[in-house]
């Protein structure tokens, strides 16, 4: 057991694998994410329980496709057009920094009986079941990476790059039932500040030190 400013502090770190239907700026529409959701925290008598930590998510936003013309003076020929067309395909990477998490409010009870005990399932520090539910505020910074294909009369430039980076802040409230102190199982709802939701479905797999 750990000591934090004279009270005791149990730390603990939790790994999950999560869905997330997201929104994105390119036409307004949604995007699927598959995120890596990383905290690290604890617990201290005294000021209830907090964790910190990130999610990476990546998603592919779709297709799209343009053609512009354009008006050239040519020697001798004269004022020509050219149209040139353009496959674009983006791929979004959302990086999600908390600046703190918080339970606010918790219910915890054990399973009637011994059977997880007997089994090895019980946690020696937890409950069997515990509720919890955090608020959070952070920023979301959205990477995305562009390559396009133009075309034209004179031939194909391929695989050209392009990078848009945008942040918005936003608020979070997560629900999260974790199992036998080592399962847990969260679904959050996070609001950015143009007021677009985003859910997010989460399990992993948490180590209490």
């Amino acid at each position: 057991m750990l000591s934090l400013s004279g009270c005791s502090f149990r730390p603990h770190t939790q790994t999950q694998i999560a869905y997330s239907r997201g929104h994105h700026e390119k036409d307004h529409g949604h995007v699927d994410l598959l995120c890596a959701r990383v905290r690290g925290g604890g617990k201290a008598a005294t000021a209830g329980e907090f964790r910190l930590g990130a999610d990476i998510c990546y998603g592919k936003l779709p297709g799209s496709s343009s053609e512009n013309t354009y008006s050239l003076d040519v020697p001798i020929v004269g004022k020509q057009e050219a149209a040139i067309s353009g496959i674009t395909s983006t791929k979004l990477v959302r990086v999600t920094i908390p600046f703190l998490e918080y339970s606010y409010a918790a219910l915890e009870a054990n399973i009637p009986g011994e059977i997880p005990k007997i089994i090895g399932i019980r946690s020696p520090s937890e409950k069997d079941l515990a509720l919890r539910m955090w608020a959070a505020a952070g920023y979301n910074i959205d990477i995305a990476v562009s390559e396009t294909d133009y075309v034209t009369g004179g031939g194909t430039l391929d695989n050209i790059p392009g990078i848009n980076i945008k942040g918005k802040f936003y608020g979070e409230f997560t629900n999260e039932v974790t199992l036998f102190g080592r399962i847990p199982l969260s679904i959050s709802l996070r609001v950015d500040q143009k007021g677009k939701v985003t859910p997010t479905y989460g399990a992993g797999y948490k180590i209490q030190w």
